[in-house]
């Protein structure tokens, strides 16, 4: 089972109770003391990401708006790390770099774990998708909810199903999302097939993100970004 970490705006009660996701333990970085999502997002991504074959470890760091100080993430982040995650979703991106945010994101590379953050598909760089090490995930219109484009362009590496515009979130958050889904069905591929090779000494198992990275690419139903206009 993956330990899969997401950095959001929480979950409704409702998808706690519907889900059946094995929950690792939630955790409030806000000061609301509360996990229930205010904004929608947090449960939007959640149904996005939809995996079954995963432990959730899930950081609330937005309450009533999708902003918050950066040191809510990085706090997040730290406590990811010491979870020992092998996998983190996040469907968000802020405009400004820091440097302490890029050393728990490096952090967490560096540990092994795979980590996917949401990007425009157009527009400026943004992260913590903008860091060296994340895979840079977008909305594309070509993709169906299990479909993924490999795009490979100056703003995103991956597009996944978006969403449906006027029933519900869509955009980059959920595409980031579904991307997460399919990286969900690689890592525990590759998981299982390096597991016969360890031995039970060798603790959690994990894989290089380029080695996900290149399954991904494989799994790509589109080559090449979304142009406008062509089918």
């Amino acid at each position: 089972m993956i330990r899969l970490g997401v950095i959001d705006s929480g979950v409704s009660e409702q998808w706690l109770t519907s889900s059946g996701i094995a929950i690792g333990e939630i955790r409030d970085f806000t000061g609301a003391n509360t996990f229930d999502d205010q904004l929608g997002h947090g449960s939007a991504v959640m149904a996005g990401i939809g995996a079954s074959n995963v432990e959730l470890w899930l950081a609330r760091v937005f309450d009533d708006r999708l902003t918050c100080p950066v040191t809510r993430i990085i706090d997040a982040l730290e406590w990811l790390l010491a979870c020992d995650v092998q996998l983190v979703n996040m469907s968000f991106g802020m405009t400004r770099a820091d440097a302490n945010f890029e050393a728990a994101v490096q952090a967490l590379v560096s540990r092994g774990a795979v980590l996917i953050a949401a990007s425009p598909a157009q527009g400026a760089v943004v992260y913590p998708a903008g860091f060296d090490g994340v895979i840079r995930a977008t909305g594309d219109a070509r993709c169906g909810p299990d479909q993924l484009s490999f795009l490979n362009s100056l703003q995103a590496d991956f597009g996944g199903f978006p969403g449906i515009p006027g029933a519900g979130l869509a955009g980059s958050s959920i595409g980031c999302a579904h991307v997460t889904r399919i990286a969900c069905e690689v890592l525990a591929r590759e998981l299982d097939a390096d597991a016969e090779q360890q031995s039970p000494e060798m603790g959690k198992a994990q894989v290089d993100c380029g080695v996900v990275r290149a399954a991904l690419r494989d799994r790509a139903n589109w080559l090449g970004p979304e142009r406008r206009g062509v089918s």
